[in-house]
């Protein structure tokens, strides 16, 4: 007999206790501010500077003006930056002297809120850094590592009322010395200043840093002796600066800060004049390349960048909703072109055109949004077929449940043609651990389906040669996101419906309650801290969730190469009355739902984790996705009646069968191209070997409609030599040699 919903989570409920036994440094060169002016933001980012936090945003205090000012969201212990790459850095040193009264002059104008009074928010300079997961206990162990550092400028007390204030703030000297003794009127060597310390300039201090193990390098005002204080003390690398910005140095709450204008040295510089927005762009070219459309464009030399943007449909404005920036191109850039990977959310999707735009934009970021000349589209069939979350029938549901009230860890209830989430290095994010890890560290995929009953099932396969999952105790909901598990943030309601688009995703900058309300589960296990066995699991739901109606359960098994689990998750059941989140009933058989979802691995090979990776692909995300919900990608929950071209009853193509032809040319130089076909859609993968069998490149991964394909292989990256061209798609496979000469 099959169990009523309500016999289904008392039962659920008793489950707890069910269980089985990084990158080189200096990886390009560094590049100089120069001796005279640097412009961080005027209307627009520099765009010298190649990554840019804070967002673009209308002046708060007169939104109907052209003003565009640089907006950092409050995020715990977060830096909202403009930056270089971590491990190389930026060369600043040439605004920086040696005594007070010797550097150049930062010239600010800032607007914070009376919700960041009382709390350390300041301007942040921090150096650059090759190994940011070394706890301190590591280094004072003997661990080599570039720490990094930090010189802060506190935003004034007073300057938190929401005004907007405006200041030229002297540059601090070049040693942590030179700083502390300035502020009591002296000279390094001890002798009298002989001038005024500027007020503001006294708010500059050395903070040091800090890791995974405590922080480390400490000043104190009137002198710092580095030998006696912290081994680990590191003067700040001013030829080295990784990134500077607005930094929440708290996790009390706080408010948004507005920069409109950040930049060093002269006052000569008029403001107005850096505001000014270059020529409209002119026409672009739009074509299909395989999986990836293509945006080309002729450089013009008046043109100090550009911005490339993509939607759904027709470009009239690129600050619509509807609308999503893909790319910012530099005037110095290599060629003016740019890929964009877009993966359709659901099979039916694949014959609608996509949309670009191209805009330019000054040398100091001002842009010109006139696209009236530099639109176009494209079909392609050939894109990137995502994963998405597939309808189960009851008698699936009913063995799932099965599966998981006997601890039993499998996926065979779930049917064949599942898509899978795949989270290796085809495709990921790096959220936090500074670089990414080796393929070989920490990989897995995810098969995700929902029931009649609003039951989310997820079943998962990890491989990571070291587990690390939490000693009993670990507060599930708190630093259980420290050792290895699952995170999954979650959106129950369609991304339309909220005024987003399956474009652009959700519209929500943080998580929200209400109709269209956010969430975050974590799934993973405890174990015995002596033996290292699994003895318990959890599955943690956050956000504002009423505990005693969760009713989720996991089950977790160690693998010779890592771990698996399955998951039950009511989402009837995760809403919280006392916020008024709606209870969303699962789609039809019939229906579609696009949610916004994303899902990260935490991976802690030792006492603290090292590594978190994503498996979307939004060109917005950070590492503040988990509570950030316009960074996770749209994903189709698809009911089973769904036109789908990727099952295995879809209609075939006539005359279509299972083929992969000799690549064209061979030996090839640069680039050669295949053809494959398939007699009906599926899942399809095609990888590059070499003659020891080793996997160097995956030209194909994804779900694929009926009929004939064609797909490039790049020999970028590749050494000359033989290799084999493997296609699988079902229970078909074919190989083809290729040879490459250089």
């Amino acid at each position: 007999m099959k169990p009523t919903v309500t016999m289904r989570w008392l039962f659920a409920a008793v489950l707890g206790a069910l269980l089985l036994p990084a990158g080189s440094a200096f990886a390009q060169e560094k590049p100089s501010l120069g001796d005279d002016n640097f412009i961080f933001f005027v209307d627009g980012a520099n765009v010298l500077i190649p990554n840019v936090g804070p967002t673009t945003a209308a002046d708060p205090a007169d939104p109907m003006s052209d003003n565009k000012v640089a907006q950092c969201d409050y995020g715990d212990f977060f830096a909202c930056t403009f930056g270089w790459e971590q491990e190389v850095g930026a060369d600043m040193s040439a605004y920086i002297g040696d005594t007070y009264g010797a550097s150049d002059t930062m010239y600010i104008r800032l607007r914070s809120g009376p919700e960041n009074v009382g709390k350390p928010v300041s301007i942040t300079f921090f150096d650059k850094t090759n190994h940011p997961g070394l706890t301190r206990a590591e280094l004072e162990g003997g661990a080599d590592g570039d720490l990094e550092f930090r010189i802060v400028w506190d935003i004034p007390e007073e300057w938190h009322d929401g005004a907007w204030h405006e200041a030229a703030v002297p540059l601090p000297p070049a040693t942590i010395a030179a700083l502390d003794s300035a502020k009591v009127g002296k000279n390094a060597d001890g002798t009298d200043l002989g001038i005024d310390v500027d007020t503001l300039a006294t708010l500059w201090s050395y903070t040091g840093g800090w890791n995974n193990g405590g922080s480390y390098g400490f000043g104190n005002p009137g002198g710092f002796d580095p030998a006696s204080e912290d081994p680990l003390f590191e003067e700040f690398e001013w030829d080295a600066m990784h990134m500077v910005g607005v930094f929440f140095d708290n996790n009390a709450g706080g408010e948004s800060v507005y920069i409109d204008y950040l930049y060093i040295s002269g006052p000569e510089i008029a403001v107005s004049e850096l505001s000014a927005p270059p020529a409209a762009m002119g026409a672009i070219d739009v074509a299909a390349d395989g999986e990836v459309n293509v945006v080309s464009w002729t450089h013009n030399p008046d043109f100090g960048g550009y911005k490339v943007y993509f939607s759904s449909e027709p470009i009239t404005d690129v600050e619509s909703p509807a609308v999503v920036e893909v790319a910012n191109v530099p005037f110095d850039a290599e060629a003016f072109s740019v890929s964009h990977r877009y993966e359709i959310p659901h099979p039916s999707l694949g014959t609608q055109p996509l949309y670009y735009a191209v805009t330019s934009v000054s040398l100091f970021g001002t842009e010109n949004t006139d696209v009236s000349s530099s639109t176009g589209n494209v079909t392609n069939g050939d894109l990137a077929q995502q994963a998405y979350i597939l309808e189960l029938t009851d008698d699936e549901a009913d063995a799932l449940f099965d599966d998981i009230s006997n601890g039993i860890v499998s996926d065979e209830s779930f049917p064949e043609d599942m898509p899978r989430f795949i989270i290796d290095e085809s495709h990921r994010q790096l959220s936090e651990g500074g670089t990414l890890p080796d393929n070989s560290d920490i990989n897995g995929w995810l098969i995700m389906g929902y029931s009649s009953f609003n039951e989310l099932y997820v079943y998962a396969e990890i491989t990571d040669p070291d587990i690390q999952f939490g000693v009993d105790g670990t507060a599930t909901g708190g630093d259980s996101w420290q050792y290895d598990s699952i995170e999954i943030g979650w959106g129950n309601y369609d991304v339309r419906d909220a005024d987003g688009s399956i474009v652009t995703g959700s519209p929500h900058s943080d998580m929200q309650r209400g109709d269209f309300a956010d969430y975050q589960f974590r799934f993973g296990a405890f174990q015995d801290g002596t033996t290292g066995d699994v003895v318990n699991t959890y599955t943690h739901v956050g956000w504002s969730i009423e505990d005693d109606a969760q009713g989720s359960a996991t089950v977790v098994e160690k693998t010779d190469t890592g771990w698996r689990s399955l998951t039950v998750l009511p989402l009837n059941a995760i809403q919280s009355a006392d916020d008024g989140d709606a209870t969303l009933q699962p789609p039809a058989s019939d229906e579609i739902r696009y949610i916004p979802m994303d899902i990260a691995l935490n991976d802690a090979d030792g006492s603290n984790r090292e590594h978190q990776i994503n498996w979307g692909l939004k060109p917005n995300h950070t590492n503040q996705w988990w509570n950030t919900p316009n960074q996770w990608p749209t994903v189709a929950m698809a009911g089973r009646a769904v036109t789908r071209t990727d099952r295995e009853d879809a209609p075939e193509v006539v005359g279509a069968t299972f083929s992969l032809s000799a690549s064209y040319p061979n030996p090839f130089h640069s680039n050669t191209t295949m053809d494959y076909s398939l007699p009906q859609a599926d899942q399809v993968h095609m990888a590059v070997y070499d003659i020891l069998g080793r996997q160097v490149a995956v030209l194909v991964d994804g779900f694929k409609p009926a009929g004939s394909h064609k797909v490039r292989l790049s020999a970028t990256g590749l050494a000359s030599g033989a290799y084999l061209v493997r296609l699988q798609a079902g229970d078909h496979v074919a190989v083809q040699r290729v040879t490459l000469v250089k």
